[in-house]
């Protein structure tokens, strides 16, 4: 396995889960059960190297959202897992077969686990995703006798994070915390960072020893510097925890990275980047078009009726302005494809940050490559060139057995991709029947100029220009609310100078937006067709008046000389920005001219030039505690035999030699993504991993920022898993 964190993290789970528990089991699979690799007469099946134990896998909604995010079903199937079970459906008792459960140790879970029949399985072996109040492990303790003498190991992980891929990880918090964050009660804003900060510091020990992390904070969040202090506090508290006896340290043992670096970061630093439509493949599907993002198994697309058999002529695009709810139904059937599959769709990996005109030509070379390649597919061209004289198809005689053979061997290939290379062609024409049908080419001209100050031709624009802009687009009628919203958020946006970070905002900042621009006359043009827009937009700006807008990067200089001044040296820095995009070797296209300032900012950081008095460093109070294990916070009730040895990698690997895990408190944008992958590719030696609350796609930004105004919306989504559609 890689030194990368989805890496480090698949290894840990498989090493204290499905092997602490083959060490301690090496059952005979019993007559009856049936599953890959069991034998249906009892005999002994191999799972693991040198193992013959099969289990049972149970798991609660969260908890399979972390550990498919982590590892493949099949995967675990081929470790020595027969089945995976939820823990809320009715199971068939198994009494004598192991049962490996994961919890996310949420109340409803624990009072499922302690409802759960002795009968059941053999031996409970149970690993809890959090650690547990005492109240809730005491419900554990007073369940029934039979059932607690069953439990042979309890443990807590503390892995309760969605590691999605090597530079992306959301701790899933519905909403992104942005109600619990910025809705306005202190002691619900404490308890949200408290619960980011104890989720980081599970990150941050798989991938290096917590005392070598070096914390820095943006000097003008308060939720960052109390995200900041928490981190530190249950960094301090972790060290002082002595190893459990004869337990080695599980983060003495996988520390990749001798140096490493937090850098904590707020949402409302930077609202511009979440509305600006962004133009890259896996953006537009997540904003435009209706992917399952609610599915615990990650994100599917629902293919047509025609699209699910492989033999299908063409592919057919879905109506235009077809419905975004997605499918009440969990369950997936055969027209749910996998959207960004990490593991499998390497066609995905090369188009989902290229930019929608040039992802199309590589997807259609990729399929006409495959085609060309497999023999299943030659094979099947084959058959539809012979043809008997009255029209009937028939087989190519001379095919040779040994072509049989491998069309035969290639056929769950061949129907696998056939059905993802359908879901990108949809994908793809639904994109650009989006663009069209919502008018985004008028749209987002109007974004590009407001988030960058610039026209096309790269002349500044005058406030009075950009207002006349904006009424004219938002009085046309060829908007919808939403993307009305979008623009009137973002001028309000750019109007305080938001979107700045280390570097500048708008351009338009300097031209006396902020004087020009009147948000009241602007909903006047928009004509809302729902009155929960308002909410919507007060919530908005909640979450903007909670950071020192403007004062990031630059201050409003009463003197008309210094203003000039000030104004000019923007222009440098927005020109370095400039600079900075081309570097990354990004296509020229007018609509896409935008760049997060996330992206200097960690090139700032990793290049030790990123200004220390607005992004310091901060250290604990009491640095009394000395180093201790890990292992004791990680699996504090009953640890289980660490054999990282076992699965360490023999030969050595060539790694970076830094980490830095950048984390914005109240959620990220598909655009910041992007641009942490580029980064990524740009600095080999160093690791950048962005870590957020959730990844949210414009829509479910601006549900959330209606949370913030409306206090029962924010109930039904804290209550929901990850993103709620419905709510």
């Amino acid at each position: 396995m890689g030194s990368d964190i989805r890496s480090i993290a698949r290894k840990y789970l498989l090493d204290q889960v499905i092997v602490s528990v083959r060490n301690k089991v090496d059952t005979p699979v019993p007559s009856g059960v049936s599953g890959a690799g069991l034998s249906s007469k009892g005999k002994k099946a191999s799972g693991l190297p040198g193992s013959k134990a099969r289990f049972v896998f149970v798991v609660d909604d969260r908890a399979l959202r972390v550990v498919s995010a982590l590892v493949p079903l099949s995967v675990l199937q081929e470790n020595g897992v027969t089945i995976v079970e939820r823990l809320e459906l009715a199971r068939e008792p198994l009494p004598d077969v192991h049962a490996i459960y994961v919890l996310s140790g949420s109340p409803q879970s624990v009072r499922a686990l302690c409802a759960e029949s002795a009968a059941q399985y053999r031996r409970f072996h149970v690993f809890f995703l959090d650690p547990l109040p005492e109240s809730i492990f005491s419900q554990i303790q007073k369940a029934d006798a039979k059932l607690v003498k069953k439990i042979a190991t309890l443990v807590e992980l503390n892995l309760n994070v969605l590691v999605h891929s090597t530079h992306f990880i959301s701790l899933g918090i519905p909403g992104g915390s942005i109600p619990a964050m910025y809705g306005g009660i202190a002691s619900v804003a404490a308890d949200t960072a408290q619960e980011q900060s104890r989720r980081l510091l599970s990150v941050c020990v798989l991938l290096a020893a917590a005392h070598t992390w070096t914390v820095r904070i943006d000097i003008n969040s308060s939720h960052a510097k109390l995200v900041g202090a928490k981190f530190l506090q249950a960094r301090t508290e972790l060290m002082k925890k002595p190893a459990t006896g004869g337990t080695t340290s599980y983060s003495a043992g996988c520390s990749r990275y001798p140096n490493a670096t937090l850098l904590v970061l707020d949402r409302a630093a930077d609202l511009v980047s979440m509305l600006v439509h962004e133009f890259s493949y896996e953006a537009m599907a997540y904003d435009l078009i209706p992917l399952r993002l609610e599915h615990p198994l990650g994100v599917y697309f629902r293919l047509p009726d025609d699209e699910n058999n492989p033999s299908s002529p063409k592919s057919k695009s879905l109506t235009t302005g077809a419905s975004r709810a997605s499918p009440s139904a969990t369950d997936l059937s055969k027209r749910d494809v996998r959207f960004g599959d990490e593991d499998n769709d390497k066609v995905m990996l090369r188009v989902r940050d290229m930019h929608i005109a040039e992802g199309v030509q590589v997807v259609n070379d990729e399929f006409r490559h495959f085609l060309d390649t497999n023999a299943a597919a030659k094979m099947r061209m084959q058959m539809g060139k012979v043809s008997s004289p009255d029209g009937n198809s028939k087989s190519d005689s001379s095919a040779g057995i040994k072509e049989l053979t491998a069309a035969v061997r290639s056929l769950p290939e061949y129907a696998d991709l056939i059905k993802r290379h359908a879901m990108h062609v949809n994908c793809f024409e639904q994109c650009f029947a989006a663009f069209k049908s919502r008018h985004l080419d008028a749209t987002a001209r109007i974004e590009q100029e407001l988030s960058t100050g610039n026209d096309g031709a790269d002349h500044r624009i005058h406030s009075t220009t950009m207002m006349k802009a904006l009424e004219q687009i938002l009085s046309s009628g060829i908007l919808d609310d939403e993307a009305k919203m979008r623009i009137v958020l973002l001028a309000l946006a750019v109007s305080r100078g938001n979107g700045g970070g280390c570097s500048v905002p708008s351009l338009l900042y300097f031209s006396h937006f902020s004087d020009t621009y009147n948000i009241n006359e602007m909903l006047s043009q928009c004509a809302f067709r729902e009155q929960s827009c308002f909410r919507t937009i007060k919530g908005f700006v909640k979450v903007l008046q909670s950071y020192k807008v403007g004062t990031c990067a630059v201050s409003r200089p009463k003197s008309a000389l210094k203003w000039r001044r000030a104004r000019k040296e923007a222009r440098k820095k927005v020109e370095s920005r400039r600079k900075l995009d081309e570097s990354i070797d990004r296509p020229p296209f007018e609509l896409s001219r935008y760049v997060p300032p996330l992206g200097e900012i960690i090139l700032r950081c990793v290049d030790k030039t990123l200004p220390a008095e607005m992004y310091p460093e901060i250290k604990a109070s009491s640095n009394s505690g000395t180093e201790g294990s890990c292992a004791a916070a990680l699996l504090p009730i009953d640890p289980a035999p660490s054999v990282l040895s076992s699965l360490t990698d023999k030969k050595p690997v060539q790694r970076a030699d830094s980490v830095l895990l950048v984390y914005i408190a109240g959620g990220a944008s598909l655009s910041e993504l992007r641009t942490v992958r580029e980064l990524g590719a740009m600095r080999p030696s160093v690791s950048i991993v962005l870590a957020t609350d959730l990844l949210l796609p414009p829509r479910y930004f601006l549900q959330a920022c209606a949370a913030v105004e409306d206090g029962a919306l924010a109930s039904r989504i804290a209550e929901r898993p990850c993103y709620s559609p419905d709510v």
